[in-house]
């Protein structure tokens, strides 16, 4: 057992975990990286560590979870503090959830496993992030609605749309086929599917 390890409690040991695991990932790749590494890196026993995660799917579960939580507060503190158009708020929102997709799929390959895919809940339609995005893009469609700042449409179809864009076999293709950046990916869809809804201002 490594030194100290017994005087760590038990929230200090699993954010050390997490936070090397974080670091081993976005470099590596979920794919290139091992329990055994991880134990290494944040200096503690394979055992502390199996304790508390089975493999490294798990830890992916947990980090994505950990980054979900931490998006949703920020989407949701900006829409609350922004007094801008609505046409704005959902540009930034798309920014940022495609920074979050980008930084997901550095982990979404250790999930291949049916069951931690369930348990996180990604059925497409019953998954959090998509209940959370979904439900605050049409709030912002149905605010700019009844504001009639856009023209007539369907919420459902247009949000959902773009949201598909967002499954991993898809997003995976515009990144890693055609070489899209994050900020090209999201510059098009809102382009595509949410600037066009807008009136344009008068010059």
């Amino acid at each position: 057992m490594p030194l100290h390890e017994e005087s760590r409690s038990h929230l200090e040991i699993n954010d050390l975990i997490l936070k090397n695991a974080r670091l081993l990932i976005e470099q590596r790749g979920a794919d290139k990286v091992s329990m055994h590494q991880i134990a290494k890196a944040a200096g503690i026993g394979q055992g502390t560590l199996y304790r508390r995660y089975t493999s490294i799917g798990d830890i992916c579960l947990n980090l994505i979870e950990e980054k979900l939580a931490a998006v949703m507060q920020d989407i949701r503190s900006g829409i609350q503090q922004d007094l801008g158009p609505v046409r704005d708020q959902i540009e930034r929102v798309v920014h940022k959830w495609v920074s979050f997709v980008e930084d997901m799929m550095n982990w979404i390959g250790a999930l291949e496993d049916n069951c931690k895919m369930q348990k996180m809940g990604f059925e497409f339609s019953q998954s959090p992030p998509y209940v959370f995005i979904y439900g605050t893009l049409r709030d912002l469609l149905d605010k700019a609605a009844e504001n009639h700042e856009i023209k007539p449409c369907d919420p459902c179809f247009i949000i959902n749309a773009f949201l598909f864009l967002f499954s991993p076999d898809s997003y995976i293709y515009l990144r890693r086929h055609n070489n899209y950046t994050p900020e090209a990916i999201a510059a098009k869809a809102y382009g595509l599917y949410f600037k066009p809804l807008f009136a344009e201002s008068p010059s």
